[in-house]
């Protein structure tokens, strides 16, 4: 069921419709002429929209002629529940609207004379139809004319001086112009409509968009709406009737020109009418699309460019223009970094990672027993990821990581986890911690070929009997370009690393090295492989990132304090936003046994993170750790944590 809204104005309440309603905006094929009840429906819809709008326009206007003469002081005057709105102009053209919608439109998805394009939530297009009359508005004047301190109307009553009547006079008539001319544009575009679907010319909601509310930047002489008898023109501007005749007369004559410190408050006197149209343009193409469900581009069809205008149209780079989103431009502006602008029209800089503490974590295998888990939440505190210069290909940005340390995770109150960020050794005196890539739009990479990985640690190679993998024929696909066997503990077919009697292999990947144990660790004499780093073939996707960190989890007593250096020793470990993975061979020192953990991160919205916003982006990583005392014995874990932007 669907309720159209209860809504109260001026204490009266609208009456609730139940009626079976389905949203249904998108193409259909093509017929020669939709259903004759259909079209009333579709004509009924937009028409009563119109009058909503204008009746809002007009409550505005008598606002600001109020307001001018000191008769409103209430902050909540110009609102359509304010009494002000004395003959209750919006609350009677919403009832109606509501009224005529229910009785035109079936709302049975079934029927052929609903339509299956142009008609939306009623009480969503209601809304929209108000709000645009508020943005407008606000566009126009730049502050809330609700608002008695905010309000840039000029005085106009009594005792007022010639200049403050002459700079009223030019505001309101230019805001009066300005409702006229958007009721204009929408009865032409509900009349374009009307005929359209009498015509058979339009059937769906691509045909309603391009033969109602075109804008075609190639050919100018189809840009904007269809204005046949020169209607348009002759109420907003081109004819010097509308707008531009009431800025000519009220504005320009007496040198006003500064009076609208909205989104015209920069323009040259002589352009107000033009801006002032283009912003009428805007809000109703906006409307427009919301209610009729059309995907009109907005930002062209106000003035024929894409520059930003009016809407979210995406900024385009090395168009000239430093839109929202870029921080300099390749074909213009690159003063915010000069000679280090990049092809995404962004800037080097440090951007935060701040970590949600709901929902990083970490989740350790084999911490309490062989293959139990034991979640960690509530890593807080942030990363900083450094994006640099310059770029390493077409939207590849080399990126590094500070040293640093996030603040102690309480597990149970049993122990405390410290994560410390420490410095490369590789790269000493640098203060940082690691160094990797993001790539912003999937680009094929050489090295590392793919964002997703798996770190395979092997508790002995050096052919004791802990040893898992005997060489011998294998039964199993390649793995990571590795050969592979079934693991006699698990039965899964796992990498097979290469045996290491001399302990003195090394991961070129990460630095790491084998490690023998010694005559007095927990397995005598057994050599511990490094954590081999075999990354997959998987592409790259938009805003994958991929990182080496020289990470170290400490495991304390729940009364120690997080403070360095560092007990364990640093693993150097690869973040991702791909899918990262562990795989610890002989755990607990068990032939043949395998325990593994992984999971997969979220790639960043690479215009968001250049901006500091690294909100719903996920990094990841999974890694093995021998011999760790945690809470009891010394156990073989494994660890995959989870690091979650706000």
């Amino acid at each position: 069921m669907f309720d159209f809204k209860s809504r109260r104005s001026g204490g009266v309440a609208i009456a609730i419709f139940a009626v079976a309603f389905l949203v249904l905006i998108g193409a259909s094929p093509a017929i020669a002429q939709i259903d004759k009840n259909a079209q009333k429906c579709l004509n009924e819809y937009n028409k009563r929209l119109q009058k909503l709008s204008a009746a809002q326009g007009k409550v505005h206007c008598g606002c600001i002629k109020d307001f001018s003469k000191g008769k409103i002081t209430d902050p909540g005057a110009c609102f359509p529940n304010d009494p002000f709105d004395a003959k209750d102009k919006v609350t009677k053209a919403e009832t109606l609207f509501f009224d005529k919608v229910a009785l035109r439109c079936s709302f049975d998805p079934n029927d052929p004379g609903f339509p299956d394009f142009g008609v939306g939530d009623p009480n969503d297009a209601a809304d929209a139809a108000i709000q645009k009359e508020f943005d407008l508005f606000e566009d126009i004047f730049g502050a809330d004319l609700g608002d008695p301190n905010l309000s840039p109307i000029t005085f106009s009553g009594s005792g007022a001086s010639s200049s403050d009547k002459n700079e009223f006079n030019c505001q309101r008539l230019v805001a009066l112009g300005a409702k006229k001319c958007q009721d204009t544009k929408l009865k032409e575009f509900n009349k374009c409509k009307r005929l359209g679907l009498k015509s058979g010319a339009i059937t769906d909601a691509d045909s309603l968009r391009d033969e109602c509310f075109r804008a075609d930047p190639n050919d100018p002489s189809v840009a904007g709406q269809p204005d046949p008898k020169g209607t348009i023109s002759k109420k907003c501007v081109g004819q010097g009737k509308g707008i531009d005749r009431q800025v000519q007369k009220k504005c320009i004559d007496k040198g006003i020109g500064n009076v609208f410190p909205g989104e015209c408050g920069a323009e040259d006197p002589n352009d107000l009418a033009v801006c002032v149209d283009r912003l009428v343009e805007c809000r109703v193409c906006l409307m427009v699309n919301a209610v009729d469900g059309l995907d009109r581009d907005c930002d062209l069809f106000d003035d024929g460019t894409v520059n930003g205008s009016c809407g979210a149209s995406p900024a385009v780079c090395g168009d000239g223009i430093i839109s929202p989103g870029e921080a300099c431009d390749t074909a213009g502006d690159d003063s915010a970094c000069p000679g280090l602008c990049s092809s995404l029209c962004t800037c080097p800089g440090s951007h935060p990672f701040v970590l949600d503490p709901v929902t990083s974590g970490a989740t350790v295998v084999g911490a309490l027993a062989p293959g139990s888990p034991l979640p960690l939440s509530g890593f807080t505190g942030s990363i900083s990821l450094d994006v640099g210069a310059p770029e390493l290909g077409p939207g590849v940005f080399p990126i590094s990581v500070p040293v640093g340390a996030l603040p102690p995770v309480d597990v149970l109150g049993v122990v405390t986890v410290c994560t410390f960020l420490e410095e490369d050794p590789g790269l000493p005196a640098s203060g940082i911690s690691g160094t990797g890539l993001l790539n912003c739009l999937g680009v094929p990479l050489a090295t590392p070929p793919s964002p997703d990985f798996a770190l395979h640690l092997d508790h002995c190679t050096a052919g004791t009997a802990c040893d898992s993998f005997p060489a011998g024929p294998t039964t199993c696909p390649s793995i990571f370009g590795l050969a592979s066997t079934i693991d006699p503990g698990s039965g899964l077919c796992v990498p097979e690393l290469p045996p290491d009697p001399g302990c003195v292999a090394v991961d070129p990947a990460t630095g790491g090295t084998a490690t023998p144990e010694g005559a007095l660790g927990t397995h005598p004499f057994a050599c511990n492989s490094p954590q081999f780093l075999v990354p997959s073939a998987t592409p790259w996707a938009a805003g994958d990132a991929f990182f080496t960190l020289n990470l170290s989890l400490d495991i304390r007593g729940p009364a120690d304090a997080c403070v360095g250096p560092p007990v364990a020793a640093a693993n150097v470990l690869p973040f991702t936003t791909g899918a990262a993975a562990s795989t610890l061979f002989d755990a607990f020192g068990t032939p043949g046994s395998v325990q593994s953990v992984g999971g997969s991160g979220t790639p960043f919205s690479c215009p968001a993170v250049l901006n500091s916003t690294t909100a719903g982006a996920e990094i990841v990583t999974a890694f093995g750790a021998l011999d760790q005392a945690l809470l009891g014995p010394p156990v073989d874990i494994n660890t995959f944590v989870l690091f979650t932007g706000m």
